[in-house]
């Protein structure tokens, strides 16, 4: 079922319309769109060594049971994203179903090995076989493993120990039994945003779109002074929602307000490329006094990367030419949202200057057109009282 047949809609309008109208029948959706709009605070492990690939093994308790393993994804910035257990006899597209992963970066594999059963076909088949699977996908889409931890001991024997075949180095597993253990889990790092919506709305395709939809509304019509608190959440909450990273290009008026969005070019899980030429054809419009640009990273991180930097530079040099002011660059995500200009990024400090001689141009304005009111108002001529005689 889709998005819009699940709300008896036709389209994302006639949602948003029911949305605005606090229609009983979108609750569910409504109240979803606000917590999405919250950063998110969390703490998640990273893992740089086999040290504290041992810890995040240990704390989760992914003990693999005889002819089972686990497959444990990791962020760009190297904090785990989900872990899901297969075993030797699922099929293959019962294991990609269930471990297979896009917005990861790496991924380690925990097993118990040397352990053999047999499918409901009569064939031998080996945990390993899984393993090689999922290994040849991820090292066909450039994800690269970390590393490989063994479980080495015999069910109810204790104490197990844990091998990392990277390091080459053996730990005791603080083992609680398998009632301990979990098959699958999301963790919650990036995107991946844990919200208890109803199944038929998490798995409907349409959520990110319309997601996406409602912010470009929502954003209208706003003015990048006075509501830029509402702007940073508005660009969280969609955020939240995008497994690539999406480049928004965001244009304003001579009264600082909103009056377009427009997602201008999509990437993978780490970056995208940005076309300046394209940007400058949107932003160069009679109606646009200047813009905004912003991106997400699904990650989860909120620092400027080196590409991000050189993008914004780029994009200022050209707003001067083209007489269209770059006014920020934010880049967001579930954690939140990171302004270039606040935060005085080295090498986008220019934006700072810049974004502080657009608000005082624009303030000086609006002093003068209230100013030139008030004069108008108390030169208007009385109301006469009274007859002439």
């Amino acid at each position: 079922m889709s998005l819009y047949d699940y709300f008896g809609v036709a389209n994302p309008q006639e949602l948003y319309d029911l949305i605005t109208n606090d229609d009983p029948r979108v609750d569910d959706l409504q109240n979803f769109l606000t917590y999405a709009k919250q950063e998110i605070s969390y703490e998640s492990p990273k893992v740089f060594n086999y040290e504290a690939l041992f810890k995040l093994v240990n704390s989760e308790q992914l003990i693999p049971r005889e002819n089972e393993a686990y497959i444990i994804g990791f962020s760009t910035q190297r904090s785990p994203t989900y872990y899901a257990k297969i075993s030797g006899d699922m099929s293959e597209k019962e294991v990609l179903n269930i471990a297979f992963k896009a917005d990861i970066k790496s991924y380690a594999i925990v097993d118990h090995p040397n352990i053999f059963s047999q499918d409901q076909d009569g064939v031998i088949r080996d945990i390993d076989c899984n393993i090689g699977l999922i290994r040849g996908v991820y090292g066909n889409t450039a994800r690269n493993c970390l590393d490989r931890i063994s479980i080495y001991g015999e069910e109810g024997i204790l104490p197990l120990r844990m091998y990392s075949h990277e390091a080459e180095e053996y730990e005791t597993v603080d083992f609680m039994g398998y009632d301990h253990t979990a098959d699958y889990k999301e963790f919650i790092i990036g995107n991946d945003s844990i919200y208890d919506l109803p199944e038929e709305l998490t798995a409907a395709s349409e959520l990110s779109d319309f997601v996406g939809y409602y912010v470009a509304k929502e954003l209208e019509g706003l003015n990048v002074y006075y509501d830029e608190q509402k702007i940073e959440s508005l660009l969280c909450m969609k955020a939240t929602m995008n497994r690539q990273e999406v480049f928004t290009v965001i244009t304003y008026d001579d009264q600082l307000n909103i009056n377009s969005v427009k997602d201008m070019f999509m990437g993978a899980y780490s970056n995208t490329v940005v076309d300046l030429a394209f940007v400058m054809d949107q932003v160069n419009k009679d109606q646009n006094k200047g813009f905004i640009v912003s991106h997400n990273h699904p990650s989860g991180g909120l620092r400027a990367s080196k590409a991000d930097i050189e993008t914004t530079r780029a994009l200022g040099r050209l707003g001067e030419l083209f007489e269209k002011r770059l006014y920020d660059h934010y880049i967001a995500s579930s954690r939140g949202v990171t302004s270039l200009a606040q935060e005085r990024t080295p090498g986008a400090s220019f934006l700072t200057m810049a974004k502080e001689r657009e608000v005082d141009k624009y303030l000086l304005k609006l002093a003068d057109t209230l100013e030139k009111q008030s004069a108008k108002l108390q030169d208007s001529p009385k109301k006469k009282q009274g007859r002439n005689i």
